[in-house]
């Protein structure tokens, strides 16, 4: 056997060498794509929203595939156009439909499992649909310039669908999930906004609560009411206007597709970003329940009201061993390891209070409500939004 020559033997290895850094390219670039769907989507307990997930993140892309061939493939006749464009119409509305199921869910969840708000929401969700099926009925392709009709020394191959027959209700195709979005972002908004109410958060959200969108909503206001140019809103609902108005035949439905990928698009990163945040062990309870979707828990801080200087807010942390709502086990048997861990945390509630009452001496109106009620009381109700103190005295004695 002839051995091969320095030059074959380099020119080999540059071969592999470039073949397995094609491998590792393509693996690398393919890991980028679906890690976080195989870390927070496949490999987690499977409910509703994520088969829903499923389907709206790749079913409908890969549907969407076929609509960009209709629009190019020279081979599609007039015939052939007019059977697809009901396909193309109902993958359309089957996108719109599950993101908007999907937020129905969502809505569901974070209000508690209220049938009445999530009633209301569900019957334009009902209404949204059955439009959509009710147009799609009458649908048709697009007009185009033929040879047999138009007589042009060519034919243009294009297949896209539009709503036939000239029917006045079929601007609601568009408006209707506007309406919804718009009513699923202000709920969801209005429970962000209540959930920050009564908790202590950073300076920068403070100051965002208490002024920066306050003055976005007036600026807003101020500029719809005066007909600026510069308002976003005014050219949205202008052009808006505009278009479902005065559009020609050929375009009057091609935004329908742009909908669709960005609705698909933004819907997945808003699951796959909750997933992510949900990821802690302790982000589900033994039912299965998202803790997100429940009531944030208020901080109990004591902050004096005297004087114009304001005081750091004092964090004050009841442990789970230590909260009315905890219950021992039934055996009464006290571990020495569970022993010393209560003793540490009533070391740490000893040093949180007597921080506490050194911060009500430097307050006025604090020192006038101590001499009030005395310390003799079983509960030193002095410190404002802290638990009863004999809580403590009763699970750690």
């Amino acid at each position: 056997m002839s051995q091969m020559s320095p030059d074959y033997n380099q020119a080999a290895a540059v071969d592999v060498s470039g073949i397995w850094i094609t491998r590792y390219v393509g693996f690398s670039a393919f890991t980028i794509l679906i890690w976080d769907h195989v870390k927070y989507i496949w490999k987690r307990p499977k409910a509703p929203v994520i088969y829903l997930f499923f389907i709206n993140r790749y079913l409908l892309p890969l549907s969407f595939v076929v609509n960009l061939v209709a629009y190019t493939l020279p081979s599609w006749g007039p015939k052939s156009c007019e059977n697809y464009v009901r396909y193309e119409g109902v993958m359309t509305a089957l996108g719109i439909e599950i993101v908007g199921l999907m937020m129905l869910i969502r809505i569901y969840v974070l209000y508690e499992r209220s049938l009445w708000i999530a009633g209301g929401v569900a019957f334009i969700l009902l209404a949204e649909t059955v439009t959509n099926v009710w147009l799609l009925v009458n649908a048709s392709a697009v007009p185009h310039w033929d040879v047999a009709n138009q007589g042009p020394s060519y034919q243009i191959h294009s297949c896209s669908m539009i709503f036939g027959g000239g029917h006045a209700a079929a601007p609601a195709s568009a408006w209707l999930p506007l309406l919804y979005e718009t009513i699923v972002f202000n709920l969801t908004l209005y429970k962000t906004l209540t959930s920050l109410i009564g908790c202590t958060p950073g300076y920068l959200l403070r100051t965002i609560r208490r002024d920066n969108w306050k003055l976005t909503v007036r600026e807003t206001l101020r500029k719809l009411r005066s007909g600026q140019p510069g308002s976003i809103l005014r050219i949205i609902c202008r052009d808006g206007l505009l278009y479902y108005a005065s559009a020609r035949v050929g375009i009057q439905n091609v935004v329908a597709q742009f909908e669709l990928l960005i609705t698909i698009t933004m819907m997945s990163r808003i699951t796959l970003s909750l997933k992510r945040n949900g990821n802690s062990e302790d982000a589900y309870d033994s039912d299965g329940i998202p803790l997100s979707t429940r009531k944030r828990p208020r901080s109990f801080s004591f902050s004096p009201r005297g004087g114009r200087g304001r005081l750091p807010d004092t964090q004050f942390w009841i442990p789970p061993a230590l909260s009315p709502n905890y219950s021992e086990p039934g055996s009464g048997i006290q571990t020495p390891e569970a022993e010393d861990a209560l003793n540490h945390t009533r070391d740490i509630l000893t040093a949180e209070l007597h921080g506490q009452l050194e911060l009500q001496k430097l307050s006025p109106v604090a020192d006038r409500q101590l001499r009030h009620v005395g310390m003799n009381q079983p509960c030193i109700n002095t410190l404002p939004k802290l638990q009863c103190i004999c809580v403590f005295c009763s699970r750690a004695s």
